[in-house]
């Protein structure tokens, strides 16, 4: 679902759990800082996350 390899989910995961950021065993992934996460993550995360709250509160984004 991803678009890329599982070695490469395995080792982000590994360098995410490293930062102390999830707790990842077999396949289960555990957020444990939330804001390493989202500090980690690119410029869509943040357009995403604001689209989804104009939509939570009834807000057509496309509406100028």
């Amino acid at each position: 679902m991803l678009g890329v390899r599982r070695t490469t989910v395995t080792l982000l995961a590994q360098e995410l759990q490293s930062r102390g950021a999830i707790r990842y065993t077999r396949g289960r992934i555990h957020i444990l800082d939330r804001g390493a996460l989202e500090a980690r993550a690119c410029e869509c995360y943040q357009a995403i996350k604001q689209k989804n709250l104009l939509l939570d509160i009834g807000v057509n984004a496309h509406s100028g």
